[in-house]
């Protein structure tokens, strides 16, 4: 007698992997897949993060739904903040090689004109600062005419009149200015809504401030939560620096 094979039967599996489309898996197959493959939530945990998955309890909230419902929100906050925290390391390195590479170049300054005209390009092409200031007011503009060109020198008569509330301030100041502060610092108030003004004092033979002030057009971009860290630093820097080139100057035989 002739043996007849039985064709084999058809797996009731459905390989949830295969490049099928949502569409060809139907309800039944998922449930035939997941009885045929019970470590399979075992095996991707992951996935019963993202489930709903109720007691039988009515309208009451088991204690263990509850649980998983706070421990998923947990999780997802602290990815959340794992992100955040990423993004901000990012920041925080790419504007540390910013920082870098524009103190690297105001130590090759030789003048302070040059000195002031860096500190301009880098702000404007690598830091995005709308308009950028520097100013040294001194008792008398013929004091650094030879330091120094005419349009960074500002009498200090003339900057008494017109700014004396940022002359007069302890720290570096942020937020709205007056017409007349914003014409004074930046030669015009348009497209000045708001801005932060840094001061140094200058070692000369007489007392003078060096001013770095940043603008932009938004009224609310620099505020009283605005951080100053970043422009207290260059000022700070830019003061070494000019105190340094005048020193230079003053002995050319020494060099100090």
């Amino acid at each position: 007698m002739t043996s007849v094979t039985a064709p084999p039967r058809p797996s009731s599996q459905v390989n949830l992997n295969s490049n099928e489309t949502s569409n060809d898996i139907n309800e039944q197959q998922v449930v035939n897949f997941l009885k045929n493959t019970p470590e399979f939530f075992r095996q991707n945990p992951e996935i019963l993060a993202n489930m709903s998955l109720p007691h039988g309890s009515g309208n009451a909230v088991s204690l263990v739904e509850r649980q998983v419902a706070i421990l998923r929100e947990r999780s997802m906050q602290a990815r959340h903040k794992m992100s955040e925290l990423v993004d901000n390391a990012k920041d925080n390195d790419d504007l540390f090689n910013k920082t870098q590479a524009l103190v690297v170049d105001l130590l090759k300054a030789s003048t302070i004109d040059e000195l002031f005209e860096i500190t301009h390009t880098h702000f404007s092409d690598y830091f995005s600062v709308e308009r950028t200031s520097i100013l040294i007011i001194a008792p008398a503009l013929e004091t650094l005419a030879g330091e120094i060109s005419q349009p960074f020198i500002r009498s200090e008569a003339h900057a008494q009149e017109k700014i004396a509330s940022v002359l007069c301030a302890d720290a570096t100041l942020c937020g709205v200015l007056r017409d007349t502060e914003s014409e004074f610092l930046f030669s015009s108030s348009n497209e000045v809504g708001s801005a932060a003004v840094a001061t140094c004092e200058i070692n000369t033979d007489t007392p003078s401030t060096l001013i770095l002030a940043i603008a932009h057009k938004n009224t609310d971009h620099y505020n009283q939560h605005t951080g100053t860290l970043f422009i207290d630093y260059i000022a700070q820097f830019l003061q070494i620096k000019i105190d340094q080139l005048i020193k230079k100057n003053a002995n050319p035989e020494t060099g100090q």
